[in-house]
């Protein structure tokens, strides 16, 4: 395989991506679920961050302090899932722009690929595709508007530093068999992508191993497709973590990126494991990094102080665990 693939349209994104280029033209990512409800927001308080031992759990000045703490342990395989921007969380950064200004320029020089959570279109079985898209426009209905330019955006930045960025490329019997499965079709979309990360991600990491090139395969995701450890319903057939611990020698290492902000009570986060160390209710002015498992990472950006959240309709609450991790 070429490491500068063909350019291609982009023209559909879902909840998760496979050795394309990425370029602009696409549309909205985030994983296919149920509609998303606004959430209200809760007053937080004023002290200097509690402490924080549970869990591994240790606090640092800066993101890329903490990041660089993941990275310590050499990863050949790196997942990073996060909870996407919603059209409530308008003036926040999102985890993808903080990630491209951030943590991706600590990348330069150690990682060779960067597989993206976008669906590139070939020009084939159009029809399908439209059909996709239409079944997930709910979803893309409640996500941040600047998503997919941001997405784009990380994908220049990545190739700016020699890291080749990807995405995913369905086939037309992919799209087939999520039509196909009527009221399972979400399950369906977040199964093949789940899939085309795997895959992707093995390729690339034997081309490497094969070339003698020691680089590492980065993989951007939705939160629920990098789990080591799953805990949600779909289990290990929507996250690839776990095959790629295995196929990478135990040399795979997630980390999930979360926005202070985003988190509420719903079951979305409140089945999180670090959820009840947490406290949201807190301005935190320093990085939280949680360490649930080995290889397993959790990294809480500082809050942003003077951000109000808009107000929400009446009678609008909870969030779909697809609409935002997924």
């Amino acid at each position: 395989m070429s490491r500068w693939p063909l350019l291609l349209p982009l023209l559909l994104l879902t909840a998760s991506c496979g050795r394309h280029a990425v370029v602009g033209g696409a549309t909205t990512p985030g994983g296919p679920g149920a509609r998303v409800e606004g959430v209200p927001a809760v007053p937080r308080t004023e002290p200097a961050d509690p402490p924080c031992t549970e869990l591994g759990c240790r606090l640092f000045d800066t993101p890329q302090q903490a990041f660089a703490e993941v990275l310590r342990s050499n990863p050949k395989i790196l997942g990073v899932g996060e909870w996407h921007s919603l059209k409530r969380h308008k003036g926040l950064a999102s985890p993808v722009a903080r990630f491209t200004e951030l943590l991706l320029p600590m990348l330069g020089g150690k990682a060779s690929d960067l597989v993206l959570e976008l669906w590139l279109g070939t020009g084939k079985c159009v029809q399908q595709q439209q059909e996709v898209e239409r079944e997930q426009a709910p979803v893309r209905e409640q996500q941040s508007e600047a998503t997919p330019n941001e997405f784009v955006l990380l994908g220049k930045r990545a190739r700016a530093l020699r890291i080749f960025p990807h995405g995913l490329e369905p086939s037309c019997e992919d799209f087939e068999r999520v039509l196909r499965a009527g009221d399972d079709s979400i399950q369906q979309m977040l199964e093949l992508t789940a899939r085309m990360f795997r895959d992707q991600a093995t390729s690339w990491f034997n081309i490497n191993m094969n070339q003698g090139v020691d680089g590492m395969v980065v993989i951007y995701s939705g939160a629920m497709h990098n789990d080591l450890h799953p805990d949600h319903a779909c289990g290990d057939a929507c996250a690839f973590g776990r095959q790629l611990s295995i196929n990478t020698g135990g040399r795979y290492v997630e980390v999930d990126l979360v926005v202070p902000e985003y988190i509420h009570d719903g079951p979305v986060w409140s089945q999180r494991s670090w959820y009840r160390y947490f406290d949201r209710t807190r301005v935190h002015r320093k990085t939280t990094l949680f360490n649930p498992w080995p290889g397993s990472y959790v990294l809480i950006f500082p809050s942003t102080p003077d951000w109000k959240p808009p107000k929400e309709p009446a009678g609008r609450s909870g969030e779909s665990s697809s609409s935002s991790a997924r």
